[in-house]
């Protein structure tokens, strides 16, 4: 075995330490700008909600039109990419992956263009980091 110091990286989570607060942070910062990288997102607007506010998705009706092969593979790719995400570090995605993954065998241009909204949102909260202990339970009272 060897040490290889203290962690960073593990299966794409980042792990940040602030020693001195006694904090830990676990994000998926640079997992999010690759992914939105990958599917031209880069430099898409933000959004400030996961799913569009006046829109509910089991509420989206069957007009949408059917995705070609190609499109459904992009649809499939985002939304697994999403729930790998929602695993990690990302929960306040839940219900909107939740939904979208009910689609994934007959997606519609509706269920493509939530998933892309996700993925804007992502990119206006792409810092959101989980943090674990407190400043305050380390410290000692006085007695």
């Amino acid at each position: 075995m060897t040490d290889l110091g203290p962690i960073h990286q593990f299966l794409g989570l980042e792990i940040e330490r602030d020693r001195e607060n006694r904090l830990l942070y676990v994000h998926q910062s640079r997992y999010i700008h690759n992914l939105l990288k990958t599917y031209g997102l880069s430099e898409c607007n933000c959004h400030w909600t996961p799913q569009p506010t006046n829109n509910r998705l089991w509420r989206l009706d069957e007009t949408g039109k059917p995705l070609d092969e190609n499109e459904k593979q992009k649809y499939q790719s985002i939304v697994g990419s999403l729930n790998w995400l929602m695993l990690g570090t990302r929960q306040n995605i839940t219900s909107t992956v939740s939904m979208l993954s009910r689609f994934l065998s007959a997606p519609s241009s509706e269920y493509l263009t939530v998933a892309t909204y996700t993925l804007r949102y992502l990119r206006n909260t792409s810092d959101l980091a989980i943090q674990y202990g407190t400043e305050q339970q380390h410290k000692q009272s006085p007695d």
